[in-house]
Parts: C-alpha cells; structure tokens; sequence
C-alpha cells in the first residue's frame, strides 16, 4: 500500500491528537504522524474543520481540486477516503472517518483536537467569573496555535475559505486576552506586544485604541497623543476615513487631560460612554419550533418572513434571549414599519450613545447617519433585533459593517435583496405542525384556526369551541373582547391596506376561490384578466400567498379576511376596501 504517513516527533506531551493550528499532525502525543500525500492532507483538512459534521462530496471535491476535479471524482474521494482510514489506524488514533450520504465525516471525541480545545478554553473564558480567570483560559487557548492554521495542506480553497475565518477568531480572541488584561491593570507589560500587532494589523482600529489606552494608564500620555496621529495620517492617506468614533473619543480625552480608563485594576477597559443595554421585550414560552431554531441559531444575519399573526416576532425574541450571552455589547430591539432609514438611524445612534462622544446634534443626511452607526458600532459585539421590516432598502443602512455582530430581521415579505446584497440567511415561518397546535387547543379547534399561531392563543383563551368555529363569521370568534386590536383581522389589515390597489383588489376576489390551492388559470378566470400572474407574483413578494410548483394557496383564515374585502356587485376588479 502507498505509504503516506511517517513519524514527525515524539516530544510532544498534551493530549491533542490532531493538531490543525499549524502544520497537520495527527497521532497520541507518544507518536506524533504526518501525512505527506497532498490529496490525503486535503481530506483530513477538510474533515477536521468541520469535526463531527458531515462534509458534502460537492464541498470535499471543491476543496480537494479546485475547480478541476478528475473524470470520476466520488470514486476518487472513495479511495482518498479509504487510505486515510488506514492512516488514522497506523497512527494509533480513535478517530474515524464515516459515509454520510454522499459526503463524509470524522469523528472525534471532544478535545482531541486543537481546534476543539480552542473553542472549549474560549467558552471557559465566556463562563469566567474574574478577568484573571477570564485571561487564563484565552492565553492557554492562544497558546495552541504554532503558525497559520493548516500550514502545509495544498489547498487553495482551504486557505481562501477557512483559514482566513480562523486567523479572524485568533485575533478577536487575542483582543478579548489583551482586553482582560487591560482590566488586572497590566497595562504597562502590553505596550511592547501592542506596537508589534499594531505594525502587523495597521488598519486594525480595535489595537490602536488598546494601545492608546495602555499608554495612558502607563503615564505616557505624549506616546498615546502620538499613536493616535500615527493612525490618522495612515487612515486618511491610505484609505480617506477618519478614525472610528471611539479612538476620537479617547483622543479628545487623553487631550483634556481625563483620568479615563486610569483608574483601579479592575476598572472596564469600555471607552467613555458605551454602557451595554438589552432592551429586548420578554421572552415568550414558544410552542413547537425546534427545527426552526435550530436552523436559525448559527446565522449571523437572518430573515423571518411570513404571514401575519405567524408568530415571527415571538421566534425572534425567543432567538434573541438565547444568544444574549454572546453578545455582551447589548442586545437592541427596534420596531421598523414604515418608518424612514434616517429616523430609525437616529433611534440607534441614541442608543448608541452618539453625544457621550462630542457629537451634540445628529447630521441631517441619512448617509452620514448610517456611517456614524457603523463607527460607533465597530469591533462590537451587538444583537439588533429589526422587526417587522417593509424592504431590503430600510434594512440595509442599520446593519452593522464590522464582523461580531449579529441580525435577526422579520417581515411579511421574504426580503429577498438581503439575501443577495448581504448574505441574509431567508427562513419561511409557516404555520405550527398539527401535534404542535393540538398543545394549545383541541385538534379540531387547531384545524379550524389554520394553525395559525395567533388564532390558536385567541382560541384558547377564549376557550372557543369547534361548534362556534365552524359556523359563519369565524374571524368574529378569532378576536379579543373589548381589544380589537388583538384579533385576526387586526393582524390581516395592516398588510392588506400595504398593497398596490390592484393587488388588493386581486386579493379579495382569490379570496372567493373555494378551493385549498389553485392554478394561474383558476385565478385568470376568478380575477378576469390576463395578468394574473403577474398580481400573484406581488403577492407572493408581500408574503402573504404561498406557492408550491404551479400550485398557489392562500391561508385558510387570510382566505375568509380576503373575501370580506369584495364588493356586493362581483365586479371582476373591484375598488379597494380599505379596513379601519
């Protein structure tokens, strides 16, 4: 058989089997392996960055080849595959390389590899109860790295996809050590390493304000004054930006002479002005939702649509108090509406704390706005909550410009631009499973209720039963006495009165369709025109029809609201009625 392994050292002594910070070894401490063939280096790579997930074939054979995969390649991956389980088993190890589907997986127990050790220190450092603790954990899990992450795996696509997103958790691991270090009052023993990774990051903001700091507490207030100007001439020569609000902010009172970030060894190494606020509304007691949680938890920035009275503002918040701990910053909920990009800039500028850092009024243009927020909210790490958007448009200019932060957005509509434009994560909320329902109210009643989560929760308080339901004017029942803001049809106006005339008037004639689902014929002949499709394509883009293949369905409940809405004569296009 191809040899391709051999022995690299034996003085190594801490438990990692697989060491991935650094040149590829594999093996127990007493007999350290190396892979030396390129393709099988590449797979172990490849798997070992996503340990214990299954990696698809497509992905393996990209990463593998880079675009130019030989004639056969899954019986190429077979092969690979299968050499380097026997590989794993020359080099002593408990892992196992697995078929998932068409792809493959290692696993692994937890902590035999670098890379997971990492991880576990670092959340140790989430879980600390004192920055020397804190510290602890971040300088032992730093100390794991040996150079750049997989240094001798030819693989083009592993080094442009995965090692640079590994190099950036390095470093934003490093800033929170030097962060906690700055809290023990260790500053004067940092400037040393901070001018080092200031010559290495240039650009890095988040140093130059860390060094800056650890100057002034060190009593070299010119040193600091001169790092700042070192910084602006090269961001204003090299790039035409002015440094970000809070090394301004720093600046000005290291000027003034301010005793800021000077005080006693366990003071916040926060710049002057940034207090973390959660104004999140309460976390609500979810009923079903698992899998859509689960597909939701690791994006960065998503988006919640659906119809109205589906319950994505309650998923969202829910969402939202799950990841507050990794969001120490704050976690910021914002109703959107119809309300103007600049307004809603304001909102978070405020928030933000805009005049703790010299800025008395805000600027009047929204572009000026939206990079204010952006500087104030760099290098943070933020939860902004943006409900019930109208637009990708009103989205786009409150998203934060720096990683660390994340996004959950709700709206009607699938805000598809933000997907394309931003790398939204889109996730389609449709009514609860029937087992899940069946948990608020009986399975008939649940029927009846379309499932629909706030028909359920009016159902169940009101205790309505499927008698009443079922008889005409079910919506008089799917509302809260003496609230009528708390009703379905309270839920449907908004979007309905949001629509174009003619998609209004579309609506309320497919409301007259009997029928669960429909064809573009069947609507051509409900609404009497030609231009069905294109009415029912706004529809769907406001998110209020459903479309599976060539089939249309409109929500049971939205389809009684809908019918409401026509006209006594049957005019094949009536005028819009608006709903108070």
């Amino acid at each position: 058989m191809y040899a391709i392994i051999r022995v690299a050292s034996r003085r190594y002594f801490d438990p990692v089997e697989f060491r991935a910070l650094g040149p590829l070894e594999i093996g127990p401490p007493h007999r350290r392996v190396r892979i030396d063939a390129a393709k099988h280096r590449i797979l172990l790579a490849a798997l070992l960055a996503r340990a214990n997930e299954p990696v698809p074939l497509p992905d393996l054979v990209e990463m593998m080849w880079d675009g130019q995969p030989p004639g056969h390649p899954r019986a190429a991956v077979q092969t690979y595959a299968a050499r380097l389980r026997q590989a794993l088993r020359e080099a002593g190890s408990s892992a196992q390389v697995l078929s998932q589907g068409s792809g493959y997986l290692l696993a692994i127990a937890e902590g035999k590899t670098d890379l997971g050790q990492f991880a576990a220190l670092v959340e140790a450092a989430d879980t600390a109860t004192d920055p020397a603790a804190e510290a602890d954990a971040l300088r032992r899990a730093l100390a794991l790295w040996r150079g750049e992450p997989f240094a001798d795996v030819p693989s083009p696509v592993l080094h442009r996809e995965v090692v640079p997103r590994l190099r950036e958790w390095q470093l934003e691991v490093l800033q929170r050590r030097i962060e906690a270090d700055l809290r023990l009052g260790r500053h004067a023993d940092l400037v040393t390493e901070l001018r080092e990774l200031t010559d290495r990051f240039p650009l890095r903001e988040k140093l130059w304000l860390y060094l800056m700091s650890a100057l002034h507490r060190s009593g070299r207030r010119a040193e600091a004054l001169e790092a700042f100007r070192t910084l602006h001439r090269r961001l204003t020569t090299e790039l035409g930006i002015e440094p970000a609000a809070e090394l301004a902010e720093l600046h000005l009172a290291i000027l003034n002479g301010e005793h800021v970030l000077t005080g006693e060894p366990t003071e916040t190494v926060q710049p002057p002005g940034w207090h973390p606020q959660c104004r999140l509304p309460s976390d609500v007691d979810l009923v079903g939702r698992e899998a859509d949680v689960a597909a939701l938890l690791p994006a960065r920035l998503s988006v919640i649509s659906g119809l109205p009275g589906v319950g994505k503002t309650a998923l969202a918040l829910h969402l939202a108090h799950r990841l507050r701990p990794e969001y120490p910053d704050g976690q910021w909920y914002v109703r959107l509406g119809d309300r103007a990009p600049a307004d809603l800039l304001a909102e978070l500028l405020r928030t933000a704390g805009t005049s703790a850092f010299g800025v008395a009024a805000l600027p009047d243009s929204a572009h000026e706005r939206e990079g204010l927020l952006r500087a104030r909210l760099a290098d943070r790490r933020i939860l902004l909550v943006l409900d019930d958007a109208t637009s990708a448009g009103q989205v786009m200019p409150l998203l934060p410009g720096t990683p660390g932060c994340a996004v959950i957005v709700t709206s009607r509509a699938p805000l598809t631009g933000l997907t394309v434009l931003a790398g939204a994560q889109p996730h389609r909320l449709g009514p609860l499973a029937p087992r899940d329902a069946a948990r608020i109210v009986p399975p008939d009643v649940a029927r009846l209720c379309g499932y629909l989560p706030l028909a359920l929760r009016i159902a169940a308080a009101r205790g309505v039963t499927a008698a009443e339901l079922a008889r005409p004017g079910r919506l008089d029942q799917l509302s809260t006495p003496g609230e009528p803001e708390i009703s379905v049809r309270a839920a449907f106006a908004p979007a309905y009165r949001a629509l174009p005339p003619d998609q209004r008037a579309a609506l309320a004639l497919l409301g007259g369709i009997p029928a669960a689902d429909f064809t573009v014929d069947q609507a051509e002949a409900a609404l009497g025109t030609p231009a069905a499709a294109r009415l029912l394509g706004g529809l769907i883009a406001s998110g209020l029809l459903d479309r599976d293949g060539h089939r249309y369905r409109l929500h049971p409940l939205l389809r009684l609201y809908a019918a409401e809405q026509s006209t006594p004569d049957g005019c094949p296009m009536p005028r819009p009625v608006l709903v108070a």
